[in-house]
């Protein structure tokens, strides 16, 4: 059995104790729902080899991730498994890339419209509740945001115990608990919580799922691939696409144009340029035939923010010019009180800037993003704004 250097190295790095590694990873499996009793003598264990048992490796990650301020996956715990580690280069296949695209998905009547019925006075509170959210944490990112999320689900359908039962709560309540799930991930992971984003957004899709809410499912979805992403899950983050890809389809265009900009960037990390590009031209289609009116967080996508995923995928692919032309268009869409994004707009100039050697330019542009960010509070834009910084030597 070979010990596991990496995982070592990184309890070095981190200035972990065992027993504290041991007790970190307790305490983030209890928050999802699942005890867990490891002690010093585990970490022992996994450090000279002996596999750790699902989902330690993640709560493993997640520990380094908020203790060291940088993303880490699998791989740089020593724990990334034979078949995720060789199903980087057909992630994709069969099922993104062949059977469900790229091609622009069939529209089907959404289930919550089936049939066509006059929206309850509790269920317009509902969406104007979904609307006020979304629009704080563009506004607010999630410092603000996440607490008063999480205080309102749990004085509505979640109750005390945060937990929702099918059979006592109707289906526009589940709905609406599942999205507001969602909105609380995202502002999670604007304070780069993303394990509990994760596991708060396996919650929404089951619920959305129970209500008959694709769209609610198909963007909890479609989340979770882009956080295996950022982790390094390039299999996983396949799958979600995969299967958000399929609901989407019974979704406003708006929706299916949101899954396939994420399925565009996940064949951008395999190594896919041409189905890459496809996805990109099959989001800028459906967003061009969605209707002029304004359904919401979760039926609406704006230009502004499809672009910015665009210039994201391109950087992706190396093709910085275009990536910076997609900014530029994603800048001049942007309203004013979308401060967050605003904000990341910036920091992804400066990133593009700093790629291309362009120092002065990408100073400036992080500049720009600090003192924005100074009244947004986003902590993920302030994490990319401190590593671009150390970067540049500023």
């Amino acid at each position: 059995m070979r010990h596991n250097e990496s995982l070592k190295a990184l309890i070095d790095e981190a200035d972990l104790t065992y027993e504290a590694l041991a007790r970190r990873v307790n305490v983030l499996g209890r928050a999802q729902g699942r005890p867990m009793t490891y002690d010093r003598t585990s970490i022992a264990h996994w450090v000279r080899g002996t596999r750790a048992r699902e989902p330690v490796p993640d709560l493993l990650c997640e520990v380094f991730t908020r203790r060291l301020g940088r993303t880490v996956d699998r791989r740089d715990v020593g724990m990334d498994s034979a078949a995720r580690a060789s199903g980087r280069g057909r992630a994709m296949a069969p099922g993104v890339a062949s059977a469900t695209g790229p091609r622009v998905p069939e529209q089907r009547t959404p289930a919550l419209a089936r049939p066509a019925t006059a929206m309850s006075a509790r269920e317009i509170a509902f969406a104007c509740a979904e609307r006020f959210f979304a629009l704080q944490g563009d506004t607010l990112g999630g410092r603000s945001t996440r607490p008063v999320l999480s205080a309102y689900l749990r004085g509505t359908v979640l109750g005390a115990t945060g937990v929702v039962r099918p059979s006592s709560v109707s289906a526009p309540e589940l709905a609406h608990a599942a999205r507001t799930l969602v909105l609380l991930a995202r502002a999670c992971t604007d304070m780069r919580r993303f394990f509990e984003a994760q596991h708060i957004l396996e919650r929404a899709a089951v619920l959305a799922a129970r209500a008959g809410d694709d769209a609610a499912e198909a963007i909890a979805l479609r989340l979770q691939g882009e956080y295996a992403l950022t982790r390094g899950l390039t299999a996983l983050a396949a799958t979600h696409v995969q299967h958000a890809l399929q609901v989407s389809r019974r979704t406003p265009a708006g929706v299916r144009a949101y899954v396939a900009v994420q399925a565009a960037e996940t064949s951008a990390v395999i190594g896919d340029e041409s189905q890459a590009m496809d996805w990109l031209d099959i989001a800028l289609r459906l967003l061009a035939a969605a209707p002029d009116e304004n359904l919401g967080p979760f039926g609406s996508y704006r230009p502004a923010a499809l672009h910015f995923r665009r210039a994201c995928v391109l950087r992706r692919l190396g093709r910085h010019d275009a990536a910076r032309t997609a900014l530029q268009i994603s800048m001049e869409e942007r309203a004013a009180h979308e401060e967050r994004p605003i904000v990341l707009t910036w920091v992804a100039r400066a990133r593009l800037h700093a790629e291309a050697g362009q120092r002065t330019e990408a100073l400036d542009a992080l500049l720009r993003a600090r003192h924005l960010n100074a009244q947004v509070g986003s902590q993920e834009a302030a994490w990319s704004i401190a590593r671009l910084e150390t970067l540049l030597g500023s």
